[in-house]
């Protein structure tokens, strides 16, 4: 499970693209910084002048080549600039607190999956024990019918219950295939029920509840809605700033 859960983390379509996103906003907080610094910019131009005619009848052009370096620097006088750097910090931040947010539930959804699976499966084998000794006891009914020891509602109660029985076994095999095609759709692969399950629950170790605050500050989603609430603070504080000289 723990090598599953693992692989699945790395190949999940919706984990994959959250991990692009969150690549190119870091590449936003170095065009936010790079604005505080002096900006270098180059530019080339090429004229080609008008045609005329010479005193000795040749067609002459002029061409015109112009290069030019500028420097420009923003002093940052009013912290506007600052406060967009730090909003785009406070951005990455908090898209990094929803990365691990839907990596913890995206964790926790295949760890129930996978032990629902494997309840089902030992469900199942519980149903065939039970289908075999309903068709013994169906079989040994018989027998006494056949001896006139037994009435025929022994019988079709008899029929009726291993019938149900073998139903409940196709419906615990269709659950089955569906929780494997869940586990393989959540694993980024093909859903083809062809995943092999353990077949015994993961073991969970022993540990310590912790405090309600504790569990508070280290829930992702809480650390992701602070982040926001601090990018929109940057923001709002840039946006101020625009209105000064």
């Amino acid at each position: 499970l723990r090598t599953f859960v693992t692989e699945a983390l790395e190949a999940n379509p919706d984990l994959v693209a959250s991990s692009r996103r969150l690549a190119a906003a870091r590449r936003l907080v170095t065009v936010e910084a790079a604005n505080r610094r002096p900006q270098v910019g180059a530019r080339y131009n090429a004229s080609r002048g008008n045609q005329w005619i010479d005193g000795a009848g040749h067609r002459t052009t002029t061409t015109r080549h112009r290069a030019a370096v500028g420097v420009s620097w923003e002093i940052d006088l009013w912290g506007r600039l600052a406060d967009r750097e730090r909003a785009a910090s406070a951005s990455v931040a908090g898209q990094e607190a929803d990365l691990a947010a839907a990596r913890d539930a995206l964790g926790a959804r295949i760890v129930q999956t996978w032990v629902e699976a494997i309840t089902v499966e030992r469900a199942i084998a519980v149903e065939r024990s039970r289908v075999e000794i309903l068709e013994q006891l169906q079989a040994t009914i018989l027998e006494q019918f056949q001896r006139g020891l037994g009435g025929l509602d022994d019988l079709a109660a008899a029929r009726t219950d291993t019938e149900v029985a073998r139903a409940t076994v196709l419906v615990l095999q269709q659950q089955l295939e569906t929780s494997i095609r869940d586990l393989e759709v959540l694993s980024g692969s093909v859903p083809r029920a062809e995943l092999v399950t353990a077949s015994s629950l993961p073991a969970i170790d022993r540990f310590q509840i912790p405090s309600p605050a504790s569990v508070m500050t280290a829930r992702p989603d809480v650390a992701a809605a602070l982040h926001r609430l601090e990018e929109a603070n940057a923001e709002a504080a840039a946006a101020a700033k625009n209105r000064l000289p």
